[in-house]
């Protein structure tokens, strides 16, 4: 009499079965790139709310990637730096990037990166690396990068 079904599954596993696809990694990838002394490297997706410098889930991807590196090279020491556009004053800008370097560092040090090994500095709006009259533009300036200091 009624239109509907009631089901019940239960134990169910999900597993991947051959064959399997290699996934391609980019040339351009942070795990592929050579790593050297006085190297700038742009951590890419790593992602903020508008405003704010807590790190968003999604950014842990590429923080994973550089926790790799530093575990690969233990004497390696870093400088995480910060950049915005140039939306809002010059001082709040560095503020906010200084803490935005400072949360990738703070991620780094929870999973076991010596402190000692890392630098945090914040650029602001100092060093933007395309224009800023776009908003493509302002989404490219406003990034995180790492230094490598020593080997």
């Amino acid at each position: 009499v009624y239109n509907y079904a009631y089901y019940y599954i239960d134990d169910v596993l999900l597993q991947k079965a051959p064959p399997y696809l290699t996934v391609p990694v980019p040339d351009d990838d942070l795990t592929k790139q050579k790593m050297a002394p006085g190297k700038s490297f742009l951590l890419k997706n790593i992602y903020f709310e508008f405003d704010r410098h807590e790190l968003m889930p999604r950014s842990f991807v590429e923080l994973k990637k550089l926790l790799g590196i530093l575990t690969k090279y233990p004497t390696m020491t870093i400088e995480i730096v910060g950049n915005t556009d140039n939306v809002g004053n010059d001082a709040y800008n560095t503020t906010l990037s200084q803490q935005r370097a400072q949360s990738v560092v703070n991620y780094l040090v929870e999973n076991h990166v010596h402190k000692n090994r890392l630098r945090v500095r914040g650029e602001g709006e100092k060093k933007p690396i395309s224009t800023n009259e776009t908003e493509e533009g302002r989404q490219l300036n406003r990034r995180v990068e790492f230094v490598v200091l020593k080997m």
